[in-house]
């Protein structure tokens, strides 16, 4: 659709990577830290709140009437979403999709890229960890600050 490589367009990489793990429980149908119990909503934990918020834009699934339409997988990253109450609609009304690399089972990832509302363009990739990290030349640590990937790695 219009990119070759991914590597084009990548001048930093968005990687979180010090996060606490977190746990669903279906049960209450809420997320919560695994660590302390405490439970994610929004964007009350920044670095989590960016991986599902890029899983959500980085993603062809869709909800209609309630059913998850596309891939099983990718269809759970948009209920994530949902069930976090990250402001979705807004998410989307913020971003215009310009390009796509969909996924494939050789490559193992897709990458999209995008227009934020507030200007400029960005990518989001999305796959196998031991792929994505082969593209990224560093990441945002849980301050939000740019970090080389040498020092995560």
């Amino acid at each position: 659709m219009g990119f070759k490589e991914p590597s084009h367009f990548f001048k930093f990489q968005k990687f979180t990577h010090s996060y606490p793990l977190c746990r669903y429980d279906p049960t209450i149908g809420e997320c919560r830290l695994s660590s302390t119990g405490e439970r994610i909503t929004g964007y009350s934990h920044p670095s989590i709140a960016t991986v599902i918020e890029l899983g959500f834009l980085c993603n062809n699934a869709q909800i209609t009437h309630g059913t998850v339409v596309g891939q099983p997988t990718e269809g759970a990253l948009m209920v994530l979403a949902l069930k976090v109450q990250l402001p979705v609609e807004r998410i989307n009304d913020s971003c215009k999709r310009l390009k796509e690399i969909p996924f494939s089972s050789e490559t193992k990832w897709m990458a999209i890229q995008l227009e934020r509302a507030g200007g400029g363009t960005e990518v989001i990739v999305k796959g196998a960890l031991d792929k994505v990290v082969q593209m990224c030349v560093g990441y945002m640590d849980g301050h939000g600050q740019a970090q080389p990937l040498g020092r995560w790695m």
